[in-house]
């Protein structure tokens, strides 16, 4: 899993603890520190050859342009801080309108490269900034990353999806990357940035980021050029105020350097052009790729790959329908040495196996997770049908193939697809003889602990029997017929 590293560009005098620190029209008469302490920032990326998306404040810009102009040299992403570090919600839509556009136009006069990315000073998007978004999107922004999803001294914007995502606006979308937290005793909790990087040791934070992994959260870490500077000049706050600032700033950098030596790092423009090149079927949601690929052993065990009693007990009570719909796929699909089968999202490969043992000539199997096709490649060789199955890691909606497959296999693949129509017809246009398909049901017991249990894991989509004839009572040349198959409804297309 890649992880995120951010750098909001700003000296040390543009903390937001308002009346305690300089205001603007002081600035220019302070010592400036920022120069020296982004270089050393960017030498210790070197030196783990991680490239970092900053955050450039408009008014650094301004007074230090060749500082801006050496992050671009050395091969980090430039993005916007805004102009003069004052929060959103202090501004009316028409200020941040110029700001959001003077700080752009400033940072890609001076660099010479689109700014994409804009994120505000202190995360200062609150529900009373319902515009930000949209004002972003007017001004040509691809990504924001302002939405701090928990509680915090300047507000705070709660959200359910936690990972980057989309967001609609009135005039387009833009892609959010919000700032990483992790559930501690139900309340949504930040180890991985700025006070916090400060405040928590060392271990807890090596922990937590792997907390975030377990769970398929992209970890987004950020830090501030002062953070590694402790002896950059301090102002006299209250004493709350005075430790939020200043606490543990000697113990950043060895903090920095374990973070980068156990972590690899992609810009947020480098995801983004990720995940929009991969914007198809379950590719469009890393949330989903991230989480199957971390849980094949979970996933292989259904099949029997663990039998003591606790994983059988799960099995009997809350998995039998994945054995039950095994079952219909292996008496849809008639044995034949050369007839041929595609298993999409094919998992651990018990599908494949059990194909090939009983007679077909060649299974293909399809899956975005690379940890699957790794067990499912063990476990044909143990089988000993190696040589009767092929592997591919990728996306369905992407997969090219000339030729056909006399069965077309999707079991357990339409809970994940937000559309379900464009894969429908693709795997119709790769069945020469059936198609067969699982869908979850919407109603009952297992469905209500299914949308509890995947609630932070992955986008789960259940569908009622009339949902299902819709999608498929309009394909000519195909007859379908549904089964009840406990918790999912089990479909088969055939060529009439």
């Amino acid at each position: 899993m890649k992880a995120l590293f951010t750098i909001d560009v700003e000296d040390y005098f543009h903390t937001v603890e308002g009346k305690y620190v300089p205001k603007r029209k002081q600035w220019d008469d302070l010592p400036s520190r920022v120069e020296k302490n982004t270089s050393r920032l960017l030498d210790i990326l070197d030196e783990y050859n991680v490239k970092a998306t900053c955050f450039v404040l408009g008014y650094i810009a301004k007074r230090h342009p060749k500082l801006v102009k050496q992050i671009s040299s050395r091969g980090h992403e430039i993005a916007s801080h805004g102009m003069y570090h004052k929060h959103v919600y202090e501004m009316t839509r028409q200020e941040f309108d110029l700001d959001a556009r003077d700080s752009k136009a400033l940072l890609e006069d001076i660099s010479g490269m689109a700014v994409q990315g804009y994120r505000s000073p202190s995360f200062s998007h609150t529900k009373d900034t319902p515009w930000l978004m949209e004002v972003l999107c007017e001004k040509g922004f691809k990504y924001d990353s302002s939405v701090f999803p928990a509680a915090r001294f300047d507000g705070g914007f709660k959200i359910e999806n936690l990972n980057p995502h989309w967001i609609n606006t009135d005039c387009g979308n833009i892609f959010e990357f919000p700032i990483s937290v992790t559930p501690v005793l139900g309340k949504n909790i930040c180890f991985f940035g700025g006070g916090y990087l400060r405040l928590f040791p060392q271990w807890l934070i090596l922990e937590m980021v792997q907390n975030l992994k377990k769970t398929s959260q992209t970890p987004l870490f950020y830090i501030h050029p002062r953070e590694i500077d402790p002896d950059h000049p301090r102002f006299k706050m209250p004493p709350l105020k005075y430790f939020r600032s200043y606490v543990n700033l000697n113990t950043v950098e060895n903090k920095l350097h374990a973070i980068l030596s156990r972590n690899s790092f992609v810009t947020c423009q480098e995801y983004l052009q990720e995940y929009s090149k991969n914007d198809v079927g379950l590719s469009k949601q890393p949330q989903t790729m991230q989480f199957f690929d971390q849980y094949a052993g979970g996933f292989d065990s259904i099949y029997g790959s663990k039998q003591n009693a606790f994983w059988k007990f799960i099995n009997e009570h809350f998995r039998k329908v994945m054995l039950l719909r095994f079952k219909e796929v292996l008496k849809a699909c008639v044995p034949d040495s050369n007839k041929s089968a595609l298993d999409v999202g094919c998992g651990p490969g018990h599908y494949m196996v059990a194909l090939a043992q009983q007679g077909l000539g060649h299974v293909h199997g399809l899956d975005f997770a690379p940890s699957m096709i790794e067990i499912a490649k063990e476990h044909t060789d143990k089988a000993g049908v190696s040589d009767k199955c092929s592997f591919e890691v990728g996306d369905f909606l992407g997969f090219e193939e000339v030729k056909t497959f006399n069965y077309v296999i999707l079991m357990g693949f339409m809970d994940y697809m937000e559309d379900p129509k464009p894969i429908i017809s693709k795997a119709l246009s790769l069945a020469s003889e059936k198609a067969v398909f699982s869908f979850p049901k919407s109603s009952g017991l297992l469905a209500w602990q299914r949308k509890l249990r995947y609630k932070f894991k992955c986008p789960l989509y259940l569908y009622d029997e009339i949902q299902v004839h819709k999608l498929f009572n309009n394909f000519p040349g195909w007859k379908y017929h549904i089964t009840d198959c406990q918790r999912d409804f089990f479909v088969t297309m055939e060529k009439s």
